[in-house]
């Protein structure tokens, strides 16, 4: 028997097999589709007909068995079904179940009460007779496929003082909005032979697709058989030919053939190329030396300028900050080793000013990667202009001079210098000049920035050691905040290595363990009335005790940790509230202080957390902002303080004011509740006419603006009357409470309820 037909045969009996299984599975499916859609059809059925839960209410047999008689002569299939009210009692059934029971093959679990159940059940005797169809007696055609419905009605199932009449009344009148009680269910059978039935009207057509889907692949089959018995022919020829000293034709297969006849063919049309190869290897090999001579030379060529080029980008990549060209701190270490070396031999100091652009983060987030890097772009170019028109540093400096270190901080070797003057007037000249606001995609935005200054050899020999002298001095000009550079001594290392363990505490500390809040009351002066509290964040150290706020705060702000503090102080504080509140001793409103690190889309969806989690109601939980926040990429700040004001119901306060920026051209922008007047306002007022005059200029403004006027730190009754004169303000201070704790606070707004109704009980 010949090789094609041996395929022939094995496709033909693979062909027979797959229709044989094509035909059973499309059989199968055809079979639970049919049985599924007669299941949504009684379903659809017994919903849409509005008697159903009235008839099951009141137990109304003959209606259930008329309405059983017109479904059964529409649903012929149909082998009993029976009416079954919540309580279990079947109410009808066609034909009689006797003292046959359904819920005995169709369990319902108080899960499944609004569920439609179905079961298939062999033998069943709920039905009056065996299975009668034209399938009589072939396996499993007896099987019952049972179906319970669940009946729905907007009223109880077991009340008894509605009649039939207001209940179908209320039926009608039921708009979908309510609950809705299980009345009973309508529990059917049907056999399966009846389904197998209708599932043979359509056997025809499958059977002609499997009859349909055998030609082609015995066609498939015959034709793969006839394209390996073709090229296996010429295969033998091809070798009788090469036997016979001939050198043939080579043997030509289709192009998309890729089997193992085209690796056959393939060998042989090799043996075929090497006996023609032989007669003219002489003048190739010549011809091939004069080709890789020309080749080589090219090649290597080519290899020499990609070498340099690839050394050009390493080393670009090596020592220049790829975002603003400047050298990075890579090229600035080696840099200034070199200028260390040269100032000591010449008795010369080394100069170094650290800048930090500490708004970049912000706006980063606000504005996006690509903004901030135009920023940092337009930043370095001020820097560069800067340092060339200086006279105190060289007039043409090295590029490795200007270095960008980290990603919001700059640096500036200067050389030469005698004096620390010198470097202190040049860094302050850097920190004015980048400090001047900036226009990014039409918006302005205010750059803040601190610097640090530290000279060698004194206090560093090494470039690392004046770095970190350098950055020292950056800290103290951090804690500062008065935009003035900070110039390294002894006094601030030592404080630089307390600082940074209280950084490495912070960053390690259990906040609901170590943190609590404190909250200072927030009063009217004319009737003691409770206007709200502010929370005041401590830190109790497991070793240091308590840790003042002015030590911690600025330093979770420059470490990127305040987003974390801030967030537990939110949560804290609205779960504090919701005690109160359950006791029935909340105050008014609890506000709480965030830094301008907080806002942006993570800070307001945790807000909005907080609010849900701990159900406080609108205007219950206030954040205190500072000025500066005010200032800073405006836009995107009117939008996060809109959602969280108009959107999240937050009361917005603006904390110290008038000891920042001239922001008062902001506040109509903004979506602010509240002012609240700085106590450095109070402690002036006692012996100055105009810190008063100031005083009650910005509650003046805050008023006409529509604003709440808070004004802290009032200590004495002196400070009372002269802010009670300039009109009606809260007042928060240690006159009427010091910060209290969660008891303390409590019994506070009792006290403060109780004098408020004392006039009135009088």
């Amino acid at each position: 028997m010949k090789l094609s037909t041996r395929f022939t045969w094995i496709a033909l009996s693979t062909a027979l097999l797959s229709a044989a299984a094509l035909v059973v599975t499309l059989l199968a499916a055809d079979f639970a589709y049919r049985k599924s859609l007669w299941q949504a059809q009684s379903e659809a059925t017994f919903a849409a007909n509005a008697s159903w839960p009235s008839i099951l209410h009141y137990r109304i047999a003959p209606a259930a068995e008329r309405e059983f008689k017109l479904y059964r002569g529409q649903h012929a299939e149909v082998a009993w079904i029976a009416a079954k009210h919540v309580d279990g009692e079947v109410i009808a059934s066609e034909p009689p179940l006797g003292d046959q029971n359904p819920d005995a093959l169709l369990e319902r679990s108080a899960a499944s009460r609004l569920e439609v159940l179905h079961s298939t059940v062999e033998d069943s005797t709920l039905a009056a007779t065996s299975y009668q169809g034209a399938l009589a007696g072939l396996p499993y055609m007896d099987t019952m496929f049972l179906l319970s419905v669940p009946i729905l009605s907007p009223l109880d199932p077991l009340r008894s003082d509605v009649s039939l009449d207001a209940y179908r009344l209320a039926q009608s009148k039921y708009d979908g909005v309510g609950a809705r009680y299980v009345v009973g269910y309508l529990d059917q059978g049907i056999y399966l032979g009846d389904i197998v039935l209708s599932v043979a009207t359509s056997s025809g057509k499958i059977l002609g697709i499997a009859l349909l889907i055998l030609l082609l692949v015995f066609a498939f089959a015959r034709s793969h058989a006839r394209a390996i018995s073709k090229p296996l022919v010429k295969m033998a020829e091809v070798a009788q030919a090469i036997s016979a000293e001939e050198v043939p034709a080579k043997i030509k297969l289709p192009k998309r053939r890729n089997d193992e006849m085209t690796e056959i063919t393939r060998v042989l049309n090799s043996v075929i190329d090497g006996l023609q190869r032989m007669r003219t290897k002489m003048e190739v090999d010549r011809s091939l030396m004069n080709l890789r001579a020309d080749s080589s030379a090219r090649k290597l060529d080519k290899a020499t300028a990609e070498v340099d080029r690839t050394r050009h980008q390493i080393h670009r990549v090596s020592y220049f900050d790829p975002v603003t060209g400047l050298a990075n701190r890579r090229l600035m270490l080696e840099h200034m080793s070199l200028l260390m070396q040269i100032a000591s031999r010449e008795r010369r100091h080394l100069g170094l000013v650290l800048l930090d652009i500490s708004s970049i983060r912000r706006i980063r987030e606000a504005m996006g990667r690509e903004s901030s890097d135009e920023v940092l772009r337009k930043l370095a170019s001020r820097v560069i202009e800067t340092v060339r028109e200086s006279d105190l540093i060289s007039h043409e400096p090295m590029a490795q001079d200007i270095a960008r270190l980290d990603s919001d901080e700059f640096c500036v070797v200067m050389h030469g210098i005698h004096e620390s003057e010198g470097a202190m007037t040049a860094a302050k000249r850097l920190v004015d000049v980048i400090q001047e606001p900036l226009t990014v995609n039409g918006e302005s935005v205010r750059i803040e920035t601190f610097a640090g200054v530290a000279r060698a050899p004194i206090p560093a020999r090494s470039p690392e050691g004046l770095v970190r002298a350098a950055d020292v001095a950056l800290n103290a000009a951090r804690e500062r905040k008065n935009g003035y550079p900070a110039l390294f001594d002894n006094e601030m290392d030592e404080r630089g290595s307390e600082r940074f363990q209280l950084e490495v505490d912070l960053r390690n500390a259990n906040y609901d363990k170590e943190f609590y809040l404190l909250y200072q009351p927030q009063v009217n002066p004319d009737n003691g009335a409770l206007l709200g509290v502010e929370a005041l964040l401590r830190w109790r150290h497991p070793s240091r005790g308590n840790v003042p706020p002015f030590q911690f705060i600025p330093i979770a702000e420059q470490s990127g940790q305040i987003e974390a503090v801030g967030n537990w102080v939110v949560r804290r504080a609205c779960a504090d509230l919701q005690k109160l509140k359950s006791e029935g001793k909340a105050p008014p409103r609890v506000s709480v202080n965030m830094s301008s690190a907080q806002l942006g889309d993570a800070f307001v969806r945790v807000v909005r957390n907080a609010i849900d989690e701990y159900q406080v109601a609108p205007g219950e939980l206030g954040l205190e902002l500072t000025e500066g926040i005010l200032v800073e990429s405006v836009e995107s700040v009117i939008e996060d303080l809109s959602i969280l004001h108009n959107d999240v119901g937050v009361h917005l306060s603006v904390d110290d004011f008038g000891t920042g920026y001239s922001s008062l051209s902001y506040l109509s922008k903004f979506p602010i509740d509240e002012l609240k007047v700085d106590r450095s306002f109070v402690m002036a007022m006692e012996q100055d006419a105009n810190a008063h005059q100031l005083t009650g200029a910005i509650i003046a403004i805050g008023q006409q603006l529509g604003l709440t006027v808070i004004v802290e730190g009032v200590e004495n009754l002196k400070q009372l009357n002269l802010i009670k004169a300039l009109g009606p303000v809260g007042i928060q201070g240690y006159y009427f409470s010091e910060p209290l704790g969660l008891e303390d606070l409590a019994s506070f707004v009792v006290a403060a309820r109780d004098s408020e109704q004392q006039p009135e009980n009088n």
